[in-house]
């Protein structure tokens, strides 16, 4: 798991070069589920300009797999915080999970499907899930409580971390 680092800081900590064109033997996808980009497109220039056996590094937020129990705990630390002096949160459950679906991811691919079009172009050697919601309050402190309350099936993890190599 990359935990708070970004994935693209790893790579240039661990001393590894970024190239900025092709042809690669890897890339990275930061952040593949999100509102103005296209992930197919990414895939289809990740899948024309890595060189076999090439590795793709990919990441995203599974927003689609938000269920009923996830919603309700992120909405209570959402609530919690706006009650201590944080940012506003929704007045109600259905008033978040409405944004959520309807208005934050309008548009954005979900990950079942991304998953599929991995799964066409790449052979899959790493799948795993991590959790994201932190990002969306404390930060830090809430990464501790997030990966307590995953560990114990109480939320999903929601965020997913792919490694694929072109054959």
């Amino acid at each position: 798991m990359w935990g708070s680092q970004t994935l693209l800081d790893a790579v240039y900590a661990a001393g590894y070069e970024v190239a900025h064109s092709g042809p690669y033997h890897g890339a990275i996808v930061e952040d593949a589920l999100r509102m103005g980009f296209n992930p197919l497109t990414a895939l289809d220039d990740v899948f024309f300009n890595v060189v076999p056996p090439g590795v793709l590094i990919l990441g995203g937020l599974a927003w689609d797999q938000l269920d009923d129990s996830t919603a309700d705990w992120f909405y209570m630390q959402r609530r919690a915080l706006a009650a201590g002096g944080g940012p506003d949160a929704h007045t109600t459950i259905d008033a978040f999970k409405r944004w959520w679906f309807e208005e934050a991811f309008r548009g954005v691919m979900p990950h079942t499907q991304l998953r599929q079009e991995l799964q066409d172009r790449f052979e899959e050697r790493v799948f795993q899930w991590a959790p994201a919601l932190y990002e969306f309050l404390e930060g830090e402190p809430s990464l501790v409580l997030e990966r307590w309350v995953i560990d114990r099936g109480v939320v999903r993890a929601l965020r997913f971390e792919y490694v694929g190599v072109r054959s």
